[in-house]
C-alpha cells in the first residue's frame, strides 16, 4: 500500500501503469428467495460462518443486494421495489412505497434505505423510505447521467458518483445531497491535469475520510482517499477499473476488480493511510461482484449467472404472437429491422460482452457483427442495408461507429464522442442520434455519414431529448423529451427544426416511424401503470403538406409477451401490421449469494 500525497490544487501527479478502460453497462442477473447454509466453519478465535442466497428473479449487478449496518438484513430491487431479506429468521419482505428503487444502499442507522429513481435514464433523483415501508422521501435531484454508488453519512449528506454520460465511467464525478435541501451540489470532479478521467462509488471510511475508485487517462483503476487537501492513492491495478470499494472492520478495504466484468473480490490489508503496511492485495474469489460490508464485518456478494434468457417473436397490431424468428440469447435487446425485412440486428451478451448481432429472420441463424469488451448497442442500419451504426464505447473516447452487415471489414468510426449514442440512419444518409451536454443535458445532432462527417446540431433545448428516428420521407424527426417535466413524443420538421408538436398524451418513448411515414409507434404507461414501457402506441401521421397528428390509440400490452423490462424491446416491420418484439423465456439462470461471518478468518490475514 503504497502512501502518495497530491494536492488538490497543484502538483503533478504519479501516473498509473495504463489500462484498457472498460466501460460500464446494465447486467440484469436473477433475484430470488430460497435460503440455504452452505458450511459453518470453526477457526481459532472466531466462527466462520457462510450462508447461501438462490436468487431467481433479475435485477442489476448495482441493484443489490446491499447488507445494513447491524449486519442482519440484505435489501435488494424485485420487479422495480425493494425487498428485504432478514438473515436471522430467513424471511423477505416488500419494502412498502418503494416503488420504480434503483440501486439502493443503507442509511448508517439502518432504519431506511436511499435509493435512486431514473437511475438508467434521464435525470436521476434520490429518495429514501423506512425500512419497514411507509412515507417515501424525495431527498433531491441530480444532473442527467448515470449513477456510480453512494453513500450515506452520519450527518445526512449523501455522496453520488454520477457520469454525465451514457458510457462507462468517463468523466463521472461526485454529488453531494443533503436531506431538506433538494438539490445536488458538486463535491469532487476528475482533472486531467492529474491524469484522472473519472471518479465514481464513494464510501467514508470510519475516520470520515473520503474513499472512492478512480479511473485514469492512460486507465488505470485507482483506490483513493481523501482526507481534507490530501490525497492518497491505496492501490492501482493494471487493466481493470475498480468498483463497490467497502470498509471492513477486520481491517481491510474490500473491493470488486473489474467492471463490468467482474474478476472477482478483492481485499487489501487496511489500518488507515497514515499507517502503511506494505500489504498486498489479495483475492477473497475469483468469482463475485458488488461486494457490501456491515458495521460488524459481515461480507456479502453475489455471483451472477448468465444474463436473462431472450428470444424475438413475430406479433400482430393485437399482440398475437405469430412465431419465433430468432434463436436465444442473453440479454437480447434494440432490434432494428433491415429495410428488406430479411434481418433484424440487436444487442445480446456473450461471455458478459455487449455486442451487436444479425438475425435472418427466413431461418433464424445469427451472425456475430462485433466482439469487444466495450458497449456496443442501439444498431441501426444504412438505407441500402449493406451496414449497420451502433453506439459503443470501444477506443479512447468512444461514439458512433458502423460495419459491413455481413460482419466483413473493420469497425469503423462515425461520430467520434463520448457523449454520441442511439444513432438513427434515415432514407437520404442523414444520420441522427442522442448527445449529451452537461449544459443542456440531451441535444440531438445530425451527421451525413458518406459526404460530410461534421457534426451538425440540430436540437440544444435544456430539456432531455432522446432516441430521435428520422421518418422514411426524412421529413420529420420524431423524439422523446422531458420538457413537459415527463417523457413525451414529439415531431418537429428535419432538417431545420421547427414547431413541436406533441404526439403522446399520458408519457412516451422509443419512438418508431412506419416504413409509409404516415404512422408512428411509441411505448407509454397502460392505464394506472407507472412504467413508460407498457402498452404499444399507434398514431395516423400526415406528413406530406401540413403536419396532422392524430389521437393515439393503444395497440397491445408488452407485458402480454414477457418482455416489459426489455428496454428497447420493439420494432416494426414494413408493412406496419407486425412488430418484433423481446420476449423473456422462463429458464433464466439463478443468482447466488454469498454471506460470510468474519470472512478474514479464512485466510488467516
Amino acid at each position: 500500500m503504497a502512501e502518495v500525497i497530491l494536492t488538490t490544487d497543484t502538483g503533478a501527479p504519479r501516473k498509473p501503469a495504463s489500462m484498457a478502460i472498460i466501460a460500464g453497462v446494465v447486467i440484469l442477473v436473477g433475484i430470488g428467495i430460497w435460503y440455504g447454509v452452505t458450511r459453518i466453519l470453526s477457526v481459532t478465535g472466531s466462527v466462520l460462518v457462510k450462508h447461501e442466497l438462490v436468487l431467481d428473479i433479475t435485477t442489476d449487478d448495482s441493484n443489490g443486494p446491499v447488507i445494513s449496518p447491524d449486519g442482519d438484513t440484505i435489501v435488494y430491487t424485485k420487479d422495480g421495489r425493494l425487498w428485504s431479506h432478514y438473515l436471522s429468521n430467513d424471511s423477505a419482505q416488500l419494502i412498502e412505497g418503494s416503488d420504480g428503487a434503483e440501486r439502493p444502499f443503507w442509511s448508517p442507522d439502518g432504519r431506511n434505505v436511499g435509493f435512486f429513481k431514473q437511475a438508467t435514464v434521464g435525470a436521476p433523483a434520490v429518495y429514501s423510505v423506512p425500512t419497514d415501508g411507509g412515507v417515501i422521501r424525495r431527498i433531491g435531484g441530480l444532473p442527467a447521467g448515470y449513477p456510480y454508488g453512494a453513500d450515506w453519512k452520519d450527518d445526512g449528506e449523501i455522496t453520488v458518483g454520477l457520469t454525465p454520460r451514457t458510457r462507462g465511467f468517463v468523466n463521472a464525478e461526485l454529488y453531494s445531497l443533503s436531506l431538506g435541501e433538494g438539490s445536488a451540489r458538486i463535491l469532487l470532479q476528475p482533472m486531467a491535469a492529474r491524469g484522472e478521467s473519472g471518479i465514481m462509488y464513494p464510501s467514508y471510511l470510519p475516520d470520515g475520510s473520503l474513499m472512492y475508485a478512480l479511473t485514469t487517462i492512460e486507465g488505470a483503476g485507482t483506490l483513493v482517499v481523501k482526507s481534507g487537501q490530501t490525497l492518497t492513492i491505496l492501490i492501482s491495478h493494471e487493466g481493470e477499473a475498480i468498483a463497490f470499494p467497502s470498509y471492513s472492520p477486520s481491517g481491510h478495504i474490500v473491493y470488486q476488480l473489474g467492471f463490468p466484468r467482474s474478476s472477482g473480490i478483492w481485499a487489501l490489508p487496511f489500518n488507515g493511510v497514515t499507517k502503511n503496511r506494505n500489504a498486498a492485495p489479495f483475492r477473497i474469489t475469483d468469482k463475485g461482484s458488488m461486494p457490501s460490508v456491515s458495521d460488524n464485518g459481515t461480507l456479502v456478494y453475489h455471483i451472477p449467472p448468465g444474463g436473462e434468457l431472450r428470444q424475438l417473436v413475430r406479433v400482430d397490431r393485437q399482440g398475437a404472437v405469430l412465431d419465433t424468428v430468432s434463436e436465444v440469447q442473453e440479454e437480447m435487446d434494440f432490434p432494428a429491422i433491415a429495410p428488406d425485412d430479411t434481418r433484424v440486428a440487436v444487442t445480446a451478451k456473450s461471455d458478459r460482452n455487449i455486442d451487436i448481432w444479425v438475425h435472418r429472420l427466413d431461418n433464424g441463424r445469427k451472425l456475430r457483427l462485433t466482439e469487444s469488451q466495450a458497449l456496443d448497442h442501439f444498431p441501426s442500419w444504412a438505407p441500402s442495408g449493406d451496414h449497420v451504426a451502433f453506439s459503443s464505447t470501444r477506443n479512447t473516447e468512444g461514439g458512433i461507429f458502423y460495419r459491413r452487415s455481413d460482419a466483413q471489414g473493420l469497425v469503423r468510426p462515425l461520430v467520434v464522442s463520448e457523449t454520441a449514442w442511439a444513432p438513427s440512419w434515415g432514407r437520404d444518409n442523414a444520420l441522427i442520434y442522442q448527445s449529451f451536454s452537461p449544459d443542456t443535458q440531451g441535444d440531438l445532432a445530425y451527421i451525413r455519414p458518406w459526404t460530410n462527417r461534421t457534426s451538425r446540431p440540430f436540437l440544444t433545448f435544456p430539456s432531455f431529448e432522446a432516441t430521435p428516428v428520422i421518418s422514411p420521407d426524412s421529413r420529420y424527426v420524431a423524439y422523446a423529451s422531458d420538457i413537459s417535466g415527463r417523457s413525451e413524443i414529439y415531431i418537429t420538421s428535419f432538417p431545420r427544426a421547427g414547431m413541436l408538436t406533441q404526439v403522446s398524451r399520458e408519457g412516451g418513448a422509443l419512438p418508431k416511424w412506419s416504413r409509409s411515414s404516415h404512422e408512428l409507434f411509441y411505448v407509454a404507461p397502460s392505464q394506472g401503470g407507472e412504467d413508460p414501457r407498457s402498452m404499444i402506441m399507434a398514431v395516423t401521421v400526415k406528413t406530406d403538406g401540413k403536419l396532422a397528428v392524430a389521437y393515439p390509440q393503444a395497440l397491445f400490452e408488452l407485458s402480454r409477451i414477457g418482455s416489459a423490462t426489455a428496454v428497447g424491446s420493439y420494432d416494426v416491420m414494413g408493412d406496419g401490421q407486425h412488430f418484433l418484439v423481446v420476449q423473456a423465456i422462463d429458464n433464466t439462470p439463478k443468482a447466488t449469494v454469498r454471506i460470510a461471518e468474519n470472512w478474514h478468518r479464512e485466510f488467516g490475514r
